[in-house]
């Protein structure tokens, strides 16, 4: 295929790819209902010949109130037994239908890392929303059609990468559209192959500064795209040395003085025009760092809500429409506690969906709060809010909202660059009593610290905690990059680099 096709006709080619499922979605976005009982007649059908599916007693014929009925709403530990039995033998079918290809490992601020069964079906769910949401930009942004992209949606430690079947971006698309895609990337996805998460980096920005005719960046984290930029930095004089004196870009390194100006990065890659990324909640604060490293003529989008376990919403013509054609959706009213289906709802609910799939996840509760937006057609549409999981070390009952509120006060008033509010547990936990603690990239301690405590008091539960004496007052923490430390010392066990989002509200466990 690389032999026949060039870059520039591959990247017609793949556009042209993508927009029968485009077509598709969009015709949904006026039928959701009639879509989404569809989607799930075929999930029971498929479902009634898995273990799970006989002990829960599906039936194919279910209306989706009698399925809302019999089948309860799960979480990841409800369904581990079924995929650890599935991992032993990915061709049984304890959970999912299908023999699963393979399974990609994620993680929770607060959890373990979990392994999601990838079937066919499931990547054909993830490619309708890929295909619908390329197409989309294509329209757009058609400069994105005159260059090479760069994708990085996930991005291995280095205990994970003997698993080889875990680290392709492009494994969401069939055979025949992934050949198109690699021949517009930047980046070759064997480096996601090499042995060490450093040898990757060094190879991927080799790859990238190689590549004057990008045009497209898209991560899932902002902080990720930043690590790159300073890793550059870093490296440049090695990087420089490495593309040798016939690129223009080596004369460009060896002058730079490090510092990541717009000006810069406008000469190497003068044909970028977009970046997407994360730039919603507890992300909007990276998101703009990183835009401010380009120039104007760089345009951002966001990302829509996007999970190893399945897709909520994408971006589409300026709105963030739930992603109808691919899974099956039902969500949570955050403040009646009710279910609804996705066709009953109402503009201005804060929501938590709930997801079936064709994983043979059924009734899957994500920790993700939502509110509905509006209406594309008779479809909802979203704004990500946050995460659900809260903290409650002595009964003080924070929040990821409260946590989000507190870190943009203190970011408003300028004290610095603070980015995530930790409950920390101590060693001594019969000696030391716990507390809050701002993980900040920039600013003084103890005025962010003084701060931190004073809105933190605000709050009734949390003001009785100290006042009984239970937590200690809140502290800040400030170190030089920020992402690094809450990766390698607050949740070193359940990272999954690239798609890391520092959360407004983390627990730090001293004791592991």
């Amino acid at each position: 295929m690389k032999s026949l096709v060039a870059p520039s006709l591959a990247q017609s080619l793949a556009a042209l790819s993508h927009f029968p499922g485009y077509l598709r979605f969009a015709r949904s976005l006026y039928n959701i209902e009639a879509v989404q009982r569809k989607k799930l007649r075929t999930y029971l059908t498929r479902s009634t010949m898995t273990s799970f599916g006989q002990h829960l007693g599906f039936h194919p014929d279910w209306s989706y109130e009698e399925f809302a009925h019999a089948v309860p709403v799960h979480e990841y530990s409800d369904l581990e037994p079924w995929i650890q039995a599935q991992r032993q033998d990915p061709t049984s079918k304890p959970l999912a239908a299908e023999t699963c290809l393979r399974f990609e490992p994620t993680s929770g601020s607060m959890s373990k890392r979990k392994w999601i069964p990838y079937t066919p079906t499931l990547l054909s769910e993830f490619d309708a929303a890929a295909s619908a949401w390329l197409a989309d930009l294509s329209l757009r942004y058609p400069g994105i059609l005159a260059g090479r992209h760069y994708w990085s949606l996930s991005w291995l430690p280095t205990e994970l990468r003997a698993d080889t079947r875990t680290v392709d971006d492009l494994e969401v698309f069939p055979l025949w559209k992934k050949a198109l895609m690699r021949r517009i990337m930047a980046v070759s996805t064997d480096i996601s192959l090499l042995p060490s998460s450093e040898s990757a980096l060094k190879a991927t920005l080799l790859s990238l500064v190689s590549a004057r005719d990008l045009v497209l960046v898209s991560v899932w984290s902002p902080t990720f795209a930043l690590q790159l930029l300073n890793a550059l930095s870093k490296h440049r004089e090695e990087v420089a040395g490495e593309l040798g004196v016939w690129h223009p870009n080596a004369r460009s390194l060896k002058e730079w003085d490090g510092s990541l100006d717009p000006d810069f990065f406008a000469e190497i890659w003068p044909r970028l025009r977009l970046i997407s990324a994360w730039d919603s909640s507890t992300s909007a604060v990276w998101a703009d760092e990183l835009r401010k490293c380009f120039p104007p003529s760089v345009a951002f989008q966001g990302k829509g809500l996007w999970a190893t376990e399945g897709v909520v919403t994408i971006p589409f013509r300026g709105r963030y429409p739930l992603m109808a054609t691919a899974h099956f959706y039902e969500f949570r009213d955050l403040e009646s506690g009710r279910i609804f289906p996705s066709w009953r709802l109402t503009e201005g609910q804060r929501v938590q969906p709930i997801l079936s799939t064709g994983s043979g996840f059924f009734r899957y509760a994500m920790h993700d709060q939502l509110r509905v937006t509006g209406f594309f057609g008779g479809c909802p549409c979203f704004r990500f809010e946050g995460r659900l999981v809260g903290t409650d070390l002595v009964g003080e009952k924070i929040d990821p909202v409260l946590a989000s509120e507190i870190l943009g006060e203190l970011n408003r008033l300028e004290l610095g660059l603070c980015v995530s509010l930790l409950a920390k547990l101590p060693k001594n936990r019969g000696i030391d009593r716990p507390s809050y603690i701002v993980l900040a990239q920039s600013g003084m301690r103890s005025e962010i610290a003084k701060k931190a405590e004073e809105l933190l008091l605000r709050y009734h539960h949390y003001h009785l905690a100290r006042e009984l004496g239970q937590l200690e007052s809140a502290d800040a923490l400030v170190v030089d990059n920020a992402v690094q430390y809450f990766e390698e010392v607050i949740r070193p066990s359940a990272r999954i680099e690239g798609s890391t989002k520092i959360e407004s509200l983390a627990l730090w466990d001293e004791t592991r």
